[in-house]
């Protein structure tokens, strides 16, 4: 099989999940039904070697685009390296968030599924702690290191060619204009670009379920789903059935007033050296993210 084409490397609560929902619809485009192999980031994955990773590829026919969405692998330091030697001139395309919505945006996914129980501030400040320490503290709760992407970003750009690296940012090029973002995409990996694909697609909401049942019936595999296969063959009817019944299912956690209350200290104190160092570095005006 073929190395892959492309890969979507970040950023976490970037889209990520909703880029590769929508990319999944395209016939020129084949992505695994699990978004995240975890392979250049995972030492235990990565020690299974290369064969193991082509593994998660084996039913793309050889027509198509290959590519893998996953958004640890700007984050992870050794990943660079590891996918340049897998394949240097392979197409990489970055998401950026604001740091801070996008680290409150990680708390409040991790505060629905009930893994953190802090208010926003106190694991802020936990963390911000522990990286003057130079502590180590569970990959989960890195909400605001994983935000200083003009030190992530420069590991890339030492490595690959500059031209070979689509950098969008997410409320600008995602939610303000997706089709015209999506459009741009699908030109850089060099697939047809008049393709109608669905583009409201919300893949990751930050709540609680007010039914687990129903929760665990949309999103494995069981009986129900495989009769609706059955009774609906159109993909595209079904992820639009599914979706409805997703957004009547959640239940929103932690109030964005968490954030708002200590946002001018992580712009102005935490993020404001590193989003200025980011703007020089990939040449896009960030001025909306220094505003309180």
């Amino acid at each position: 099989m073929k190395q892959l084409d492309f890969m979507c490397i970040g950023v976490q609560k970037g889209a990520t999940t909703s880029i590769h929902q929508i990319l999944k619809q395209h016939p020129q485009i084949f992505l695994p039904n699990v978004k995240e192999v975890l392979f250049f980031d995972r030492d235990e994955n990565f020690e299974q070697g290369i064969s193991w990773y082509q593994e998660h590829f084996k039913e793309a026919k050889s027509t198509q685009t290959i590519g893998e969405v996953c958004p640890s692998y700007i984050y992870d330091a050794k990943a660079p390296k590891r996918i340049y030697d897998y394949n240097p001139n392979i197409k990489l395309i970055l998401i950026l968030r604001n740091p801070a919505d996008r680290a409150f945006s990680q708390y409040k996914m991790r505060v629905g599924r009930g893994d953190e129980k802090r208010r926003f501030e106190d694991a802020v400040k936990t963390e911000l702690q522990k990286i003057k320490n130079n502590e180590d503290y569970p990959l989960p709760e890195h909400y605001i290191a994983r935000g200083f992407y003009d030190k992530q970003i420069i590991r890339y750009f030492e490595l690959f060619d500059k031209k070979n690296i689509l950098i969008l940012l997410f409320k600008k090029d995602f939610l303000d204009n997706k089709k015209e973002t999506i459009k741009k995409i699908l030109d850089f990996i060099n697939v047809d670009s008049s393709v109608s694909l669905p583009l409201n697609i919300k893949a990751t909401p930050d709540v609680n379920w007010k039914s687990q049942f129903l929760n665990k019936i949309l999103n494995t595999a069981n009986p129900i789903n495989q009769f609706a296969k059955k009774i609906i063959p159109s993909k595209k009817t079904r992820l639009k059935i599914k979706y409805f019944f997703s957004n009547f299912n959640q239940k929103a956690t932690a109030s964005k007033l968490e954030l708002e209350e200590i946002r001018p200290f992580l712009i102005n104190e935490v993020y404001k050296e590193s989003i200025l160092n980011l703007e020089k570095l990939i040449d896009k005006d960030l001025s909306n993210w220094l505003k309180i």
